[in-house]
């Protein structure tokens, strides 16, 4: 923090931005306002997450000029701690890292993918679609602790190994993270930018990025509904060629890149006018 504060002090930036949790205190944030600085937070992670709360962190949010969060269900969470401005600005992708591979995945392709940690939502969901449904890859942290997942997880994977076999894959899973209120997570976007045939959770914000069912995406709002859905689509190589096509198309297309991310974050800095009066209230656009 203290090296934040000598850094704004020799550079004098117009705009910080800070992501997720990042440990600026109340005083740090009032220090950087008193000396012109536009301060922003992208809320990458749900504050209000039993795993990852701190009182010193909620303390500071009302002293950001502007909270962007990449859910719409905390939004009043924010506004009701005193935070000024608060605005939704979903996850991106990065460009240069999900890009389909130039070398292919080795091995036979998985029927169904999923990408992620073992949350205990994610435990219990796999839990009632195993039996159901096809065989599935998991690849993340914590899969191996479940004997009923134990043969089903390949541990963690780099960037370009998820690459790989996302694209690979036949069907991939999305499943947004419940203690993080997500309706949506980096995942999804990932998978579309590599153009991966996704089954996705039925949610307002996917239906917002991917549009209506099986227009890009294929929705389920259940795991038994999701093993249903994934039996039609591996029976079906022609619709999922066309929904890999459509997603991807509509993603690379629609300005949702990081690089896309920013540019909307530091254009907001620019409307942001600073009133004279208690710290933690702001004006936008």
């Amino acid at each position: 923090m203290d090296n934040v504060l000598r850094v704004c002090e020799d550079a004098r930036p117009e705009t910080v931005i800070t992501t997720g949790t990042a440990p600026l205190t109340a005083a740090a944030l009032q220090a950087l306002r008193r000396q012109g600085i536009i301060c922003i937070n992208y809320s990458t992670d749900d504050p209000w997450n039993p795993t990852q709360t701190a009182n010193w962190f909620l303390r500071a949010l009302p002293h950001y000029d502007l909270i962007l969060t990449t859910r719409r269900t905390n939004a009043s969470d924010f506004r009701r701690i005193g935070c000024g401005e608060v605005r939704y600005l979903p996850f991106g992708y990065d460009e240069w890292l999900f890009r389909p591979s130039a070398r292919p995945f080795e091995g036979p392709a998985p029927d169904v993918l999923f990408v992620g940690g073992a949350d205990h939502d994610r435990v219990a969901f796999m839990t009632d679609f195993l039996p159901a449904g096809p065989r599935v890859a998991l690849v993340g942290e914590y899969w191996e602790r479940y004997p009923t997942m134990r043969h089903h997880a390949l541990g963690h994977h780099n960037v370009e190994a998820v690459c790989a076999l996302t694209v690979a894959a036949k069907v991939n899973l999305c499943l947004v993270r419940r203690a993080n209120r997500d309706g949506h997570v980096m995942r999804s976007f990932e998978i579309a930018a590599l153009g991966g045939c996704m089954l996705a959770e039925d949610t307002t914000e996917h239906r917002e990025i991917f549009g209506p069912d099986r227009e890009t995406v294929v929705y389920f709002r259940s795991a038994r509904e999701a093993a249903e859905r994934t039996r039609l689509l591996l029976a079906d190589p022609a619709e999922r060629a066309r929904l890999s096509a459509a997603v991807r198309a509509r993603i690379s297309h629609g300005a949702h890149t990081y690089r896309d991310r920013l540019v909307s974050i530091l254009e907001a800095a620019t409307r942001i006018r600073r009133p004279h009066s208690e710290p933690g209230q702001s004006v936008g656009q």
